[in-house]
């Protein structure tokens, strides 16, 4: 039996350690158990699948779910093709009878999401579609659960409504809060102009914002994938008391053994879109400041101009987006993992680079689980010369590689999917 499954406790109302008595279609007799409403497959449907395995999920809301036979015809799709990602969903763990997908709104929202060309656009889109979902899953009902768990611009009518009827409400606050991004986006496009497309006004920033804000308020537990997302709620004078910290789970299906020293030169890796926001320009900066000592690779797709593309693609390999299961192959590659971004939640990446081997060199931006020299470098955002200079350190001293590489293996073991389900059941945990 699962560790989180400890008779006499209770996670947010919700009564663990024994299981329900029914399932399939009768779910909605039980009195205690879960709902959780998430558009999207985040984290590949981790949350769902952690209360799944507990038998504490009474249901399973979701925007799209792909029908078996057309999940494999999209196998064979191009790598990197936005159809591919869009009809390829499967949350494997939870059985179908648990799930329920309103296939109608996840096309539609998938045609709205390819004509929004402003952000406006963008924003009013992500507004509508998470309203549109709130009031499908309110007519759907809770089903007899105990309490909902929602995320971050998806959830709030869902919240209200869990609310009104006595129920636990729990939100997950996915990256920073919108004003806190914007502000240090901002930040970034004035330190480099034309690097990306000019950003139009968004006259639908502040109702996006609002949105979030009273979700905060609405719910009873806020979990954060990092102090760096708490902070900004803190931030926004929100209520931080409510945020419980809970660092993700990757569970790699790869066998990378610790490396013992680098390549001449040394190979960095970069993986996720090319774009201020992950910091390209200081890719860029490091590349030219070892240019003949380090190699710099960046697996992702590219939302510069084209002259920025240009610029950095005479310093930097400009891969494309890749397929997750031709990921392997680039981290094997791989020396040292790179995240410069300068606003993340928690970053996915950072745990599969740990899981390769890699030392890791991010910011504290990045909110990721990697602890400054042990298993890599953590630095402030936009500080090109450190970036540069533990390269550089890494490069030249193979035992500190080497202690960092075994340091980052273990410290993934840590952070397994099961271990992500242990973390939020104690996060979620109160007494009897």
């Amino acid at each position: 039996m699962s560790a989180i499954c400890q008779a006499g406790k209770v996670i947010a109302g919700i009564v663990i350690g024994r299981p329900p008595d029914t399932r399939g279609e009768q779910a909605h007799t039980m009195k205690h158990g879960i709902v959780v409403a998430q558009l999207g497959s985040r984290m590949h449907y981790a949350v769902p699948q952690i209360f799944a395995r507990n038998n504490t999920l009474v249901r399973m809301y979701t925007d799209f779910l792909t029908p078996r036979l057309m999940a494999t015809a999209c196998s064979f799709l191009p790598a990197g093709s936005s159809f591919r990602g869009a009809l390829s969903r499967r949350p494997a763990g939870v059985e179908s009878q648990y799930v329920t997908a309103f296939n109608r709104l996840g096309f539609e929202h998938f045609v709205r999401s390819r004509r929004a060309k402003t952000p406006t656009e963008v924003t009013n889109t992500s507004l509508w579609v998470g309203k549109q979902f709130c009031s499908l899953v309110i007519k759907r009902g809770l089903m007899g659960a105990s309490a909902v768990y929602t995320f971050n611009s998806a959830g709030l009518e869902v919240l209200n409504y869990a609310k009104a009827q006595g129920l636990k409400t729990i939100m997950e606050q996915t990256i920073a809060p919108v004003p806190i991004q914007n502000e240090i986006l901002k930040n970034e496009e004035h330190k480099f102009p034309n690097w990306e497309p000019v950003r139009a006004s968004n006259t639908s920033l502040a109702e996006f914002a609002d949105r979030e804000a009273e979700e905060w308020n609405t719910s009873d537990i806020i979990v954060c994938g990092s102090k760096f997302v708490a902070d900004g709620i803190s931030k926004c004078t929100g209520p931080v008391k409510r945020c419980k910290i809970v660092p993700y789970g990757f569970d790699s299906k790869w066998t990378f053994a610790p490396r013992f020293s680098t390549h001449n030169p040394v190979r960095v890796l970069i993986v996720g879109t090319v774009s201020l926001r992950k910091g390209a320009p200081y890719v860029m900066a490091a590349a030219r400041l070892l240019e003949g000592l380090a190699e710099f690779r960046m697996v992702g797709s590219v939302a510069l101009n084209s002259e920025a593309r240009i610029k950095l693609a005479q310093h930097v390999a400009l891969e494309g987006p890749v397929s997750k299961a031709d990921m392997a192959q680039h981290y094997e590659w791989a020396d040292i993992f790179l995240l410069p971004s300068v606003c993340e939640g928690s970053a996915t990446v950072c745990y599969e680079a740990l899981s390769a081997g890699l030392p890791v060199i991010t910011t504290l931006n990045s909110g990721s689980i990697v602890r400054d020299q042990l298993d890599g470098y953590i630095i402030s955002a936009g500080d090109e010369e450190s970036i540069a200079s533990r390269i550089e350190h890494l490069s030249k001293h193979p035992d500190v590689f080497a202690l960092m590489s075994k340091s980052a293996l273990h410290r993934s073991r840590e952070f397994s999917v099961e271990e992500y389900g242990r973390r939020l059941a104690q996060a979620l945990e109160t007494t009897e």
